[in-house]
């Protein structure tokens, strides 16, 4: 994949590696602004992501594609520390996080990002 990857660029599957990201975070709402990390147990990141702390989760939300692009290591969500990241909301209860702490992401068009989201997703058990 080379920058500027658009959905038509992108051939059958696609999972993380296909927009660089080393990290898959997906956060499934619990109740309310209250959502779980679902998965793999991690030590670098909180098992809880409240809304209201979390302003990119929110704007995700809303129906935005959320992007980190950084020289240096940011929060992204629930303590998530990336020099890249994107913060997409595959529906209204599911979050998901794909990031890079040592590298960048750019040029990945945001239809490819929500699919990506949506295969990690359902590739945990969920269907959208």
């Amino acid at each position: 994949m080379t920058l500027g990857t658009s959905l038509r660029d992108v051939d059958g599957d696609v999972d993380a590696a296909t927009v660089r990201a080393s990290d898959v975070l997906i956060f499934r709402r619990a109740g309310g602004g209250h959502f779980v990390l679902t998965g793999p147990p991690r030590t670098d990141v909180s098992g809880d992501l409240l809304l209201e702390d979390e302003p990119l989760a929110q704007r995700a939300l809303g129906g935005h594609i959320v992007r980190v692009a950084a020289a240096q290591l940011l929060p992204v969500c629930a303590g998530y520390l990336a020099r890249a990241a994107a913060v997409v909301a595959v529906d209204r209860d599911v979050i998901v996080v794909l990031g890079r702490r040592d590298g960048c992401m750019a040029g990945v068009g945001d239809a490819v990002l929500v699919r990506v989201a949506v295969a990690e997703a359902t590739a945990q058990g969920g269907r959208f």
